[in-house]
């Protein structure tokens, strides 16, 4: 190898040392995504699974989720017999129990 290739080699090298993936593997994985994605969009995915599952999340209560839940429904235009018995079977469930009392 000389030249231009093995400057790329090396290139390649350093750029996946930090993350310690070998380049056959990244590779490997790069062609298995671009079959999945059907073309070269592999930061659009990575950026949009990143979005989508961050890894860092705020803290919330059951009944936080629940209210979140009932006003995204509502907002779409969940049926009020729909909305009242999610409200019911939330509320229900968001109470704190017996269990949760004796365990703090």
């Amino acid at each position: 190898m000389r030249g231009k290739d093995a400057s790329a080699y090396g290139h390649a090298l350093e750029l996946l040392r930090p993350s310690g993936t070998p380049l056959l593997t990244a590779v490997s994985r790069y062609a298995e995504a671009f079959k999945i994605l059907d073309g070269d969009r592999i930061l659009e995915a990575a950026k949009d699974f990143a979005r989508r599952n961050p890894t860092k999340r705020q803290p919330r209560t059951v009944r936080q989720v629940s209210d979140e839940l009932i006003a995204l429904k509502t907002k779409r235009g969940g049926s009020g017999r729909y909305i009242e018995d999610l409200r019911n079977r939330l509320d229900t469930f968001s109470k704190p129990s017996i269990f949760s009392l004796v365990s703090r």
